[in-house]
């Protein structure tokens, strides 16, 4: 559609009724820097859509109807340091989806209906502090309903500074995760990394010394009997301990 237009470098198709991108789309358009495809009708985005566009750097997709983010939506997209995903209908992110991203500066994935986000999400990501953006705090819009506690290890990167709420610049609200069952993000106790699986270790050692004392109880409670009949030897059990 644009293969001739190599030399655009900011390109606007917002608030149409767009229904669709494909990899011919924006096939040709290298020297493109900002793409804004906001408030739409996008349902999905194929793979290597935005593979041409190796200079990009700012991609807005808030406002469609985006259901998951997959491998290979934002393949060679190395420059790109703004992508606003907000707003969509995203329930699932496929690990490694966001992997070439080097040079994210900011993230929103407020809006949508996300529960959680796994800890390799983020590390690739090399720029310092990452601003991210997961929940609008204002009551009225969908949001996600974050499971807070999964998520202890996000908590523990805004505490190292790796990473920051994002400030939307529309309503000048702060995209910290709002918790389900109303819960607050600032309010969170988190176990220092590491500590939940020692504590674990010790609870198996635990109950491993417990089934052991019962099973020498057990063991103690048999009274063994030998029997031999037609020249075959049966262990007779009986035991006390099971009535």
């Amino acid at each position: 559609m644009f293969q001739q237009l190599w030399f655009l470098q900011k390109l606007l198709l917002s608030f149409n009724r767009l229904p669709a991108v494909s990899p011919e789309t924006f096939q040709g358009l290298e020297s493109l820097k900002e793409l804004y495809l906001s408030k739409n009708k996008i349902f999905g985005i194929e793979s290597g859509t935005f593979s041409d566009l190796k200079s990009l750097q700012i991609l807005y997709l808030w406002g469609n109807l985006i259901s998951s983010i997959k491998i290979g939506n934002f393949t060679n997209l190395y420059k790109l340091e703004e992508l606003l995903l907000n707003d969509n209908q995203i329930s699932h992110i496929q690990d490694g989806a966001f992997d070439s991203l080097f040079s994210l500066k900011i993230l929103d994935l407020a809006g949508n209906k996300l529960v959680t986000l796994n800890p390799d999400l983020l590390v690739n990501f090399p720029q310092s502090p990452l601003q991210l953006g997961l929940s609008d705090d204002l009551p009225h819009l969908q949001t996600n309903s974050w499971n807070c506690l999964s998520m202890c290890w996000l908590k523990h990167e805004e505490e190292q500074g790796t990473i920051k709420w994002w400030v939307s610049e529309t309503n000048e609200t702060v995209r910290q995760p709002r918790c389900a069952a109303g819960g607050e993000w600032d309010l969170l106790q988190c176990p220092e990394p590491g500590e939940s699986s020692s504590k674990m270790m010790g609870l198996s050692f635990i109950l491993l010394l417990n089934i052991s004392h019962y099973l020498v109880f057990a063991l103690n409670q048999l009274t063994v009997f030998f029997v031999e009949k037609e020249s075959i030897l049966y262990f007779v059990l009986f035991s006390s301990f099971f009535g």
